[in-house]
């Protein structure tokens, strides 16, 4: 039997900094971060016949820099799909996680929040090859050791 299954892609374009690789809508200004939000649950809302009775096996939040926002953002989008579609008891839903951001805190919010997968920017492994605007990844590996570890979120992967 053929199944058809949905994902859902959500383009959360905010970044705490520009850098020069990227081609990917952004911006660095969190002034409309509420808005947007708002908007993503509303459009979950208003598109719910879409996708007409078939679950909802992927769900990927990408950017920009998700992982920036209040875990409690992703939450709120989270209960929105679950409110107006069927999301699959074992739908993957992954994060795009700067490394620098992931803390016990939102690996925890975003575990119990129903994100069982994190997409690690890594850029490099190597310091000398990462570009001025990442300083920040050069904790990238122990970040990815910390995350299987502590955490248990098992899917990762690094771009």
């Amino acid at each position: 039997m053929f199944v058809i299954m949905a994902g859902i892609y959500l383009h959360i374009p905010f970044c705490k900094k520009a850098c020069s690789y990227c081609n990917f809508h952004f911006t660095t200004s969190f002034d409309k971060k509420d808005d947007l939000i708002e908007g993503i649950v509303e459009e979950a809302k208003i598109r719910v016949k879409y996708l007409g009775r078939r679950p909802i096996h992927t769900a990927y939040f990408g950017g920009g820099t998700p992982s920036a926002l209040p875990a409690r953002d992703m939450e709120v989008i989270l209960d929105a799909l679950r409110l107006h579609y069927k999301v699959d008891k074992d739908a993957e839903v992954t994060l795009e996680a700067n490394p620098d951001d992931i803390t016990l805190d939102k690996l925890h919010a975003w575990k119990t929040s129903g994100i069982n997968r994190l997409s690690i920017g890594v850029q490099a492994f190597q310091d000398d090859l990462l570009p001025e605007c990442d300083e920040i990844l050069v904790r990238c590996t122990q970040k990815l050791t910390f995350t299987c570890e502590t955490y248990r979120i098992r899917q990762l992967t690094a771009d």
